[in-house]
């Protein structure tokens, strides 16, 4: 009964530590999203950034610019958030679908290039025209059936 009773105290400890930091993280997050602009002050640092140059290397041809803004400063921005046009707020949408699409096939065209070299890597593995999994699925996780003694 005692070893019961402890548990559910520490369950009762546990929920309402949990719940007060739960409670501290959401109003921090309230509080910093409205002092941004003194934190960023303060500590010297922006939360916000428009990133206009190519990383180092990276030729105007082989750079993708999925997420490109027709606004040139960060003022721009939010002032057309303020204003709320919902054409622009449309068409805005419209170009950020068109770049995730664009994003998405590039990540699907990726992962079918790496599946197709873990293919070869399991053809590869085969001995003898037999695969080392004895007749498993291709599709295991590399788990594969062997004999075991048991000893005692």
């Amino acid at each position: 009964m005692k070893s019961t009773s402890k548990h559910r105290t520490l369950k009762k400890v546990f929920l309402n530590v949990t719940a007060c930091l739960t409670a501290l993280v959401v109003t921090g997050s309230i509080i910093a999203n409205e002092c941004e602009v003194q934190l960023n002050s303060f500590l010297g640092t922006s939360s916000t950034k428009i990133v206009t140059k190519l990383p180092d290397g990276v030729t105007e041809e082989g750079y993708v610019r999925y997420y490109d803004s027709k606004y040139s400063t960060l003022a721009e921005l939010k002032a057309a958030h303020a204003a709320g046009n919902v054409a622009n707020i449309d068409s805005a949408t419209t170009r950020l679908n068109d770049a995730w699409q664009a994003a998405s096939q590039d990540m699907y065209s990726a992962q079918q290039q790496a599946g197709g070299a873990q293919q070869g890597a399991q053809d590869a593995g085969t001995q003898h025209g037999t695969p080392n999994n004895a007749g498993g699925s291709q599709n295991d996780g590399g788990v594969t059936d062997v004999e075991f003694e048991e000893v005692k």
